[in-house]
C-alpha cells in the first residue's frame, strides 16, 4: 500500500507534516479484523459493530479489512472507525454518520441503472443526504467494477472511479489510462449526474488484481484468490493473511484519506468545497476506456471525470481557500 501514497503524490504532503492526524474517518464494510498490518504501522484502527452485526474481532469476507488500508496509504495518523455492516446497510451507514466523522468511504452499493430509485433504497438515500446536508460529512462512495454504483450516483457524494498507472514514466509521471474494470455513466436516477467525478487506483481485467493488501487469514478473499496463478489468482498461500485486489473498492478510501488531508489543513471546508478542490487538482488521464466504454481523453472525460486524485496539488489548492464564517444577523427590533 505504500505505493499507493506515491502515485496519488500524497508523500510530499506527508513530508510538511499534513498525515490526516486529528481527523475521524468511518468506513462500512464487511468487517475490520486486527491484522498485524495495522499494528506494526501503529496505526489508530478501531472497529464497532452496527446492530445487525456479529463478532467485531472477525472479518470472514476480509473486503473491509483489505480496502481499509488504503486510507492509511494517503492519511496514515487518522483516527479511524470501521463499522461492520450486518444484512442492512442502511443502519451500518447510519451509525457511521451518527459517529459524527469528518469523512466517511464506502466500498459497497447496489447496481440500479434505471431510475426511478426503489423504494427500499430510499431510506439509504435519505441517510446519505442527511450526513451531507444536514451533518458536513464528506462521504466517498466506489462507483461500481462495471456496476451502475448506487448511492455512489448520488450527486451529493464523491464518486471514484479508476485510473491504472502502469510502471513506466512518461515525463514527470507514470503512464496513467483509465481502468476497464472501473464503472462510468450519465445516472437515470440523476439527471445530469455523471460517474465518477475522480479517479482513485485500480487494476486491469480481468480480476482488478494489483495492489497487495491485508485480510484475515483464511477467510473467503483468502482462499478465494490464494494458490492460483496471476492474474486470475494472486500467486499468494490461502491462509497467509494477504491478496493482491483492487476495484474501485480501493479507491474510495484512498481518495477518502486524501479528503483527510484537506480537512486537517482546513477543518472547515464543506463537502462541496472538498469535492471542487479534488476534481480541480486532480490529474487528466487521456488514455484507455471504462468498463462502460467510455474513452478518456483531453481535460474532464467520460471514463475519468477530472482524472487521478493528486494529493499534493489538492492540499496547495485547499491551503489557498479563504473560509469565512456565516454569523446569524441579529433580530429585528
Amino acid at each position: 500500500p505504500s505505493d499507493v501514497a506515491m502515485v496519488c503524490r500524497s508523500t510530499p504532503v506527508h513530508k510538511v507534516g499534513v498525515t490526516g492526524k486529528g481527523v475521524l474517518v468511518a468506513m462500512v464494510d464487511t468487517g475490520f479484523y486486527k491484522h498485524p498490518f495495522y499494528e506494526w504501522h501503529g496505526y489508530n484502527y478501531q472497529a464497532t459493530l452496527a446492530p445487525d452485526a456479529q463478532n467485531v474481532e472477525r472479518d470472514e469476507n476480509g473486503h473491509g479489512t483489505a480496502e481499509a488500508a488504503n486510507i492509511f496509504s494517503n492519511a496514515p495518523d487518522i483516527d479511524f472507525i470501521g463499522v461492520k455492516m450486518g444484512s442492512n446497510p442502511t443502519l451500518a451507514f447510519k451509525m457511521a454518520s451518527d459517529l459524527h466523522p469528518a469523512v466517511m468511504t464506502n466500498s459497497w452499493g447496489y447496481s440500479i441503472p434505471e431510475g426511478p430509485l426503489p423504494n427500499f433504497l430510499k431510506p439509504l438515500e435519505a441517510a446519505v443526504i442527511e450526513a451531507v446536508k444536514e451533518r458536513g460529512i464528506t462521504v466517498c462512495f466506489s462507483a461500481g467494477n462495471g456496476h451502475y454504483g448506487f448511492p455512489g450516483q448520488m450527486p451529493e457524494v464523491i464518486s471514484v472511479g479508476g485510473v491504472y498507472a502502469h510502471d513506466t514514466v512518461e515525463g514527470n509521471d507514470f503512464r496513467l489510462e483509465a481502468s476497464d474494470y472501473a464503472s462510468s455513466f450519465d445516472s437515470q436516477i440523476y439527471p445530469g449526474r455523471h460517474v465518477p467525478d475522480l479517479c482513485g487506483l485500480v487494476g486491469m481485467r480481468p480480476r482488478a488484481a494489483y495492489i497487495m493488501l491485508p485480510v484475515e487469514p483464511g477467510d473467503e478473499i483468502d482462499q478465494g484468490l490464494g494458490g492460483g496463478e496471476y492474474p486470475n489468482q494472486d500467486e499468494t498461500a490461502t491462509d497467509d493473511g494477504w491478496a493482491v485486489i483492487s476495484g474501485t473498492s480501493a479507491a474510495s478510501p484512498q481518495v477518502a484519506g486524501v479528503c483527510a488531508l484537506l480537512k486537517q489543513v482546513q477543518p472547515g471546508l464543506s463537502p462541496s468545497l472538498i469535492k471542487q478542490i479534488l476534481r480541480a487538482s486532480a490529474r487528466d488521464v487521456k488514455l484507455g476506456k471504462s468498463a462502460h466504454g467510455q474513452p478518456a481523453g483531453e481535460g474532464h472525460d467520460g471514463a475519468t471525470g477530472s482524472g487521478l486524485v493528486d494529493s499534493y496539488a489538492a492540499y496547495k489548492l485547499a491551503r489557498s481557500v479563504t473560509i469565512r464564517n456565516v454569523h446569524d444577523l441579529p433580530a429585528p427590533r
